[in-house]
C-alpha cells in the first residue's frame, strides 16, 4: 500500500498485477503513489512489476491512466504495463 500524508493512494495486490486505487485520489496523488512503487523496484524491494489491471479494467483500456504509468517508467506490453529497475 502507497500512502501519502498517511492517506492511502493506492494498493499493489499480491502478484503485483493489479493495480487498486482509492476513492478521491486524483492523478496527482496517483503520479505520486506510481513513482513510489517504480523507486521500489529500483531499489531492489520489488521485482520487475507488471500491472495487467486497474480497479477491474484493462490497464491497456485505462486512457487516463497510461500516461501516468509512461511518467512513472512503465513500459507497455501486451498484457499490461511493466516497471524494470532504471540501473
Amino acid at each position: 500500500m502507497v500512502l501519502q500524508a498517511g492517506h492511502p493512494i493506492c494498493y499493489l495486490e499480491r502478484g503485483a498485477r493489479t493495480l487498486v486505487t482509492f476513492s478521491g485520489v486524483d492523478n496527482e496523488a496517483l503520479t505520486v503513489g506510481l513513482g513510489a512503487i517504480g523507486a521500489a523496484v529500483d531499489a531492489g524491494r520489488f521485482s520487475p512489476v507488471t500491472i495487467t489491471r486497474i480497479d477491474h479494467q484493462s490497464a491497456l483500456a485505462d486512457s487516463v491512466r497510461i500516461p501516468l504509468l509512461r511518467e512513472a517508467g512503465f513500459s507497455p506490453t501486451p498484457q499490461g504495463f511493466i516497471r524494470r529497475p532504471a540501473h
